[in-house]
């Protein structure tokens, strides 16, 4: 389909999901005059109230890419530390949880650690989202041209081209690949965490002794702590600063997940008990001012899907839903918005067929993904056993792209 008089006329893409990649990947058709909706399960943004924070690391570019000058001005406020200045020289410490003792700095340089709901706040900004919209099946179109998507309240949408952004549990990839090929896979780990205050002395001795915006710590028995800043709404004032916390240990993947909250509160206080100081009286003290959450972990190698002639794709976690500790699901997800974005500028102004564009598109993520899923899941593993914990990817290559130095 080729744009006429400078615009995509007639063409339209359906986003499914509301999150960081669905609304990057919508503000990048806005600069390229697509138009597009996206639809959100949530009946309005951030309702669900889970929030945590992540880290550009290698992204940078493409982030600026996919962004109209005005949201690109505004990302600064999306900081944990909103306005704060970009370091070239910033670093992640990793400590060992039981003595305190640096193991190794990772290099960070430019890094923009942001906080989840105020990037979506950001990035929703003049975007056509729709709200309260379960994706309930997705179907080809008349004639197998386009595609169909029904939601549950009864509503349906049509376009061109459906994108599945709607995180590792897809029910957009669940409908290409079925349930089984397309269903998360469940790892042995366990993860819990809490996000609030802290008291202001305890607040202050982070700070002080700590002095980074997160700090990864590992511990012998087979345990990764780590806090992070998650908003500083006064500097002045300690006790409004709000830490990210969270655990990650060994857990049959057999076992049901855990639910009962007497039991997930004596798991978090006998793992607290063996960090060091000053991280041992954070966590105790999260668990007395916070809900404790549970995240149990999984993955999806990523493999090929039948994208129906091009009009159903995928991208961030629908694509290549993958483990957290060395911070890569993020930055492969801003780059899936925009070589989708080049993809689609193809078709409406190059006059490329949509199946060819999205080929070519679906082949660098499956093959990115992919590499970034099991490289991510065999550190993990590797975090978590501490005989094997200096051969991690983490420890042989840090934050970087992919798994090579």
């Amino acid at each position: 389909m080729v744009a006429q008089g400078g615009k995509a006329a007639g063409f339209h893409v359906l986003i499914i999901g509301a999150g960081s990649v669905g609304l990057l990947l919508a503000q990048r058709l806005k600069v390229l005059d697509i138009p597009c909706t996206v639809y959100e399960r949530e009946v309005h943004l951030n309702a669900r109230g889970r929030n945590w924070n992540f880290g550009i690391y290698w992204a940078q570019a493409p982030l600026a890419e996919c962004l109209p000058q005005p949201v690109q001005d505004a990302i600064s406020k999306a900081q944990v530390k909103p306005h704060a200045k970009i370091d070239e020289g910033a670093t992640m410490p990793i400590l060992n949880a039981e003595t305190g003792e640096v193991l190794m700095r990772a290099p960070t340089p430019n890094v923009l650690r942001l906080n989840r709901a105020r990037l979506r706040e950001v990035l929703a900004q003049a975007i056509d989202v729709k709200y309260g919209k379960r994706l309930k099946s997705v179907e080809k179109g008349d004639d197998g041209k386009g595609v169909i998507a029904t939601f549950e309240d009864g509503t349906t949408a049509s376009g061109n081209l459906l994108v599945g952004a709607d995180g590792a549990k897809s029910r957009v990839r669940q409908a290409l690949l079925g349930a089984e090929r397309g269903g998360l896979q469940t790892l042995p780990l366990m993860g819990l965490r809490a996000l609030g205050t802290l008291p202001a002395k305890i607040a202050l001795e982070l700070k002080n002794r700590i002095n980074a915006d997160l700090v990864v710590t590992v511990h012998p028995v087979g345990l990764v702590a780590f806090i992070a800043v998650h908003d500083i709404p006064d500097e002045n004032r300690p006790e409004t600063w709000v830490w990210l916390f969270h655990l990650t240990y060994p857990y049959d993947a057999n076992r049901e997940s855990l639910t009962d909250a007497i039991e997930i509160r004596k798991i978090w206080d006998d793992f607290s008990h063996k960090l060091a100081s000053p991280l041992q009286d954070a966590f105790l003290s999260a668990a007395e001012r916070s809900t404790l959450l549970t995240d149990r972990l999984g993955d999806w190698p990523t493999v090929t899907w039948d994208n129906w002639g091009g009009s159903v794709t995928l991208a961030g976690d629908a694509a290549h839903p993958m483990t957290y500790h060395r911070g890569q699901g993020l930055n492969n997800a801003v780059h899936d918005a925009a070589y989708l974005g080049r993809a689609l500028n193809s078709v409406c102004y190059e006059d490329k067929p949509l199946e060819e564009a999205i080929d070519v598109y679906e082949k660098e993520v499956v093959e990115r993904g992919y590499a970034a899923v099991v490289s991510s899941t065999e550190n993990s593993m590797m975090m978590v056993d501490w005989e094997k914990l200096k051969q991690s990817p983490l420890f042989k290559y840090g934050l970087k792209q992919g798994s090579r130095a």
